[in-house]
């Protein structure tokens, strides 16, 4: 059995954003309710979707069907270290696009990505993320530099139709996109798990794009001044009536 967080947690956390610590150069947007695989056109691109990996070694290796135009190196899986594990396993009620095997950790795992096309990596990665709970995490690295982090510690700020919401936990389920915008690339990604069960994905898909899909996930700082911006109108609406009467 898996550890899971009851619908009663999320409400507690009095509906949290999806929290990003986003750096210039990154768009993160969801898909609709329901989408398992990515609907972003790319130019060169490939999926890996992990069928046939069950019991995989620590490392192996992908050319995501691209023909060796993108190659990644999953490390960390069968990586058991006490009560931390990373393994891909057959679907079930917590993850697989459509009953399909899927990468679940309860610790950490790494994708190391080249290609041919480009020598700072891809400018696209996407992945079906599943029966998520508050201790998912996923950093995108461009080299040394952390392009992206993106902790779902809640999603019901932004994953508000109830179509969203899965297994008998009411976790969310959604596709997720990431793109590199300017100089930005991505060559490394960094999926973990850090308190409550396993952050369970699929349908990993990386290349290189040619349009966004999906609504935008807002950095905080937009938000903030956005709520910011409300209080304001606010204020001085109530300012406005105040002189009217």
């Amino acid at each position: 059995m898996k550890a899971r967080i009851a619908t009663t947690a999320f409400a507690l956390t009095g509906g949290l954003f999806l929290t990003q610590a986003a750096q210039a150069g990154v768009i993160v947007t969801i898909e609709a309710p329901g989408v398992t695989s990515s609907q972003t056109p790319l130019s060169v691109g490939g999926v890996e979707t992990f069928n046939g990996l069950v019991g995989v070694a620590t490392t192996f290796s992908t050319d995501f069907g691209t023909g060796g135009a993108i190659t990644g190196t999953y490390t960390g899986f069968d990586n058991f270290q006490g009560s931390t594990y990373t393994f891909v396993t057959p679907g079930d009620q917590y993850g697989g696009a459509g009953g399909s095997d899927y990468a679940d950790t309860y610790g950490s795992y790494s994708l190391d990505l080249s290609s041919t096309l480009n020598p700072g990596g891809v400018t696209y990665f996407g992945l079906y993320l599943s029966a998520i709970d508050f201790g998912n995490e996923i950093q995108l690295y461009d080299g040394a530099t952390l392009a992206q982090t993106l902790t779902a510690s809640n999603l019901y700020a932004h994953l508000t139709d109830p179509a969203y919401l899965g297994d008998q936990f009411g976790e969310p389920f959604v596709f997720i996109n990431f793109y590199a915008t300017g100089a930005t690339a991505f060559d490394k990604v960094v999926i973990s798990e850090f308190c409550c069960g396993g952050l369970e994905s699929d349908n990993h898909t990386v290349g290189f794009y040619t349009a966004i899909t999906g609504a935008e996930v807002p950095e905080p700082a937009a938000w903030a001044l956005m709520i910011a911006g409300f209080g304001l109108t606010g204020a001085a609406l109530r300012r406005r009536r105040a002189q009217i009467a």
